[in-house]
């Protein structure tokens, strides 16, 4: 009996160790375009969903005030600064960000100004944000 329980105790823990060293990596379940617009939808290999929006604005000011009134509209902003591309190069700003929905269910977020565009990465969990950040990068 015994060995069965360390067996047993032996798989669990190889299960744990696998899933928390495992890379998450996102699947695409749905894209939606239209005129300035496109948002997508990713599941993890967690099965935790994670929706992409990206918005064109006439003018990097208005993407600005765009990203000026997300993050005025947030709960809290966990930090805030420049956004640069994988050369170094600073390209716009970037906020990580906590946001409730409509039925006060807690997201976190991820936004970027990229010129006129706004970028917009959120899900129910901060590491899933981050990880699909730096797939992108």
């Amino acid at each position: 009996m015994k060995k069965r329980i360390r067996y047993l105790l032996f798989a669990i823990l190889t299960f744990v160790l696998g899933v928390v060293i495992s890379p998450i990596r996102f699947w695409n379940n749905s894209i939606a375009c239209g005129f300035g617009h496109s948002s997508a939808r990713f599941t993890s290999t967690y099965f935790v969903t994670l929706m992409s929006h990206e918005d064109d604005y006439d003018s990097a000011e208005a993407a600005d005030e765009a990203f000026q009134d997300r993050l005025n509209k947030s709960v809290r902003v966990i930090n805030q600064g420049e956004k640069f591309d994988n050369k170094g190069r600073k390209i716009g700003r970037r906020a990580l960000i906590v946001f409730n929905d409509e039925d006060n269910k807690q997201y976190f977020g991820v936004l970027w100004t990229e010129g006129a565009v706004l970028r917009c990465e959120f899900s129910t969990s901060l590491r899933h944000v981050l990880a699909f950040e730096k797939k992108l990068s």
